[in-house]
């Protein structure tokens, strides 16, 4: 119980820093949420598997276990689907929230205060496959767009070519010149608290019925 809160706890308490300021202060989300997702997330990606310990079969296997989890959450949320005689919409609001958790503002840090970097880099691998199902295979499962158009989404996103950046870094042992792996890390660094900050500002928004 002391190791749930000990990771928990901290993550709530940045969350609420981000509620205050979103109440005290005049903070425009839209453009913090751009500096996450187009600097600091591919950041943080770059310098994780730059500095990854993991060996490429361990990389694939937690792909792959990632993959067998979402098949199996297809296939329960699919079951009870038809069980319950759900609509169409209600089934696929299901399969959303089943399949596609929120590991990347709220995954990365649990792991982190829970596991460490050990963790930490196990939970990036997680979230690049995450992103992967979230951005190249849920518009055509969910929307019945084209897999061809998802795909094509997906190469758009930073945090797509930040995942070819490192793999390239770590196969080749290409080393920044200058330092700059330290700029990284501290850009990557800040992603995660920022990321909870946004959060928490967007709570701060949220009217109770």
């Amino acid at each position: 119980m002391l190791v749930i809160l000990s990771a928990i706890v901290p993550v709530g308490f940045i969350i609420l820093i981000g509620v205050i300021a979103g109440k005290i202060l005049t903070v425009e989300v839209h453009s913090l949420s751009q500096i996450t997702v187009y600097i600091l997330a591919p950041a943080l990606v770059i310098d994780g598997l730059y500095r990854t310990t993991l060996s490429g079969s361990n990389i694939g296997l937690i792909l792959l276990g990632f993959a067998l989890i979402s098949l199996v959450m297809v296939i329960v949320v699919e079951i009870m689907a038809y069980c319950l005689g759900l609509d169409d919409d209600t089934r696929k609001s299901l399969m959303a929230a089943a399949v596609m958790p929120n590991n990347g503002n709220m995954g990365l840090p649990v792991a982190s205060f829970a596991l460490g970097a050990a963790g930490l880099e196990r939970a990036i691998i997680y979230m690049i496959g995450s992103s992967i199902l979230l951005f190249g295979i849920s518009p055509a499962y969910l929307r019945g767009k084209s897999f061809l158009s998802g795909f094509r989404l997906v190469f758009r996103l930073p945090l797509i070519w930040s995942i070819f950046i490192g793999i390239s870094f770590q196969t080749f042992s290409f080393h920044l010149p200058l330092q700059l792996d330290k700029s990284v890390s501290y850009l990557g660094q800040a992603a995660i608290p920022l990321a909870l900050i946004i959060l928490g500002i967007q709570l701060s928004q949220q009217k109770l019925a």
